[in-house]
């Protein structure tokens, strides 16, 4: 092997990293954190250490989002007349509508309900995630993950 292919190799290798390192720096400015928020100044004493690092935080990351998609929350409309439930991957699970409030003659409020129940069931997992996410980033609000 020649010098040269060693210095082309070890040049692609210092790139992967250095975007790597960039990607990161651009995630954490994203969620409004610091790369000293999501990594421990002791853990980090080399590249390897930084990407061990990475690995465990995107490991805990998919972890939460597994458990997420087992919880649930429920939201209703119209004193109970329209219960929505979504999961905590933003996903509606289940709509039950109470016969009462069907009525061929006003399909806009039954609509309006619909509408109302299923804006707040995604609001309350949006909540839900973002609070299970910022156990990952120690207590940070993680706005717009995921």
């Amino acid at each position: 092997m020649t010098i040269q292919y060693v210095i082309s190799a070890f040049s692609a290798a210092a790139a992967v990293i250095f975007i790597f390192y960039e990607a990161v720096k651009f995630i954490s400015v994203l969620c409004g954190l610091t790369i000293s928020n999501l990594f421990k100044e002791k853990d980090v004493k080399d590249i390897g250490g930084l990407v061990k690092q990475a690995q465990k935080i995107q490991a805990k990351m998919a972890e939460i989002q597994e458990e997420l998609a087992d919880k649930t929350v429920e939201s209703s409309a119209g004193g109970g007349m329209v219960t929505v439930v979504a999961n905590g991957r933003q996903e509606i699970v289940s709509i039950k509508i109470e016969r009462e409030v069907v009525d061929p003659n006003d399909l806009d409020m039954l609509q309006d309900l619909i509408l109302a129940a299923v804006n707040d069931a995604l609001k309350k997992s949006q909540q839900m995630m973002q609070e299970e996410m910022a156990q990952v980033a120690g207590g940070f609000k993680i706005p717009g993950l995921l």
